[in-house]
């Protein structure tokens, strides 16, 4: 019996965030991905994986608010900051000849759907973009990247792009399945009043998370109490990595 790994040698740990919820899915992946470098071989597919599109997706969305700069930009026309923003997102993976042009129309299509959900809010302003950032959490120095910050009033709403089926129940606890999110939430010295999902799926598009105040994002709503919220994802975000 052998009850002893390798000992951690530095605080900061490698992966992000994603060791807490593999921590929380099973200690011994944590163990076996962070401890020992056990990694699965990747298994080949046709086209792109998903890995490659949730670039192309990030890399669209960053292009694309980059020039929207927030509400006030889609009340002009939006037509040629999508087209740019599809193309960017293209060079940007490397992609070429028939295949890039499919990739572009439908990107550029994702775009124009979302921008739809987007138009059906109030008056904000992007303030951040992919911006990295460095988590300290139960003794671990975890590095992390947030994908949009915008601001709305006084305060600051944090979003983050998926393209599955995310739902804020990945947040509950005693170990939540994807802490990500609200551990960007526990940390940000800036106020927010939102912590959302933006779910880019095709005919699926929407926000889904918690918000401080009624209609602040289209179908998100209140918790009962949005301090208390707060608080519990950050006992949860402590407890969470002290196994580890």
């Amino acid at each position: 019996e052998d009850a002893k790994g390798p000992a951690i040698k530095e605080p900061a740990v490698r992966g992000g965030t994603r060791v807490l919820a593999d921590q929380a899915a099973c200690p011994f992946r944590a163990f076996a991905h962070y401890r020992l470098n056990a990694q699965a071989l990747e298994d080949p597919a046709p086209g792109l994986d998903a890995r490659d599109r949730g670039k192309l997706l990030h890399e669209l969305m960053k292009c694309l608010w980059t020039e929207l700069k927030g509400s006030k930009g889609l009340k002009g026309d939006i037509g040629p900051p999508m087209t740019r923003s599809a193309e960017a997102a293209v060079r940007e993976i490397g992609l070429e000849g028939r295949f890039a042009e499919l990739e572009r129309a439908r990107l550029a299509r994702l775009a124009r759907e979302w921008l739809e959900v987007e138009s059906r809010r109030g008056v904000f302003t992007v303030a951040s973009l992919e911006e990295k950032r460095s988590i300290k959490v139960a003794g671990l120095e975890l590095s992390g990247r947030t994908d949009r910050m915008d601001r709305v009033g006084d305060s600051h709403v944090l979003i983050d792009y998926k393209t599955g089926n995310p739902s804020p129940k990945l947040w509950e606890g005693p170990r939540p399945e994807d802490p990500q999110l609200t551990l960007y939430a526990v940390s940000e010295k800036q106020t927010l009043a939102a912590v959302a999902f933006a779910r880019l799926k095709t005919g699926e598009m929407r926000f889904t998370g918690f918000s401080r105040d009624k209609d602040l994002l289209p179908q998100v709503t209140p918790p009962r109490s949005w301090p208390h919220l707060l608080e519990a994802w950050k006992k949860e975000a402590e407890s969470h990595g002290a196994p580890f």
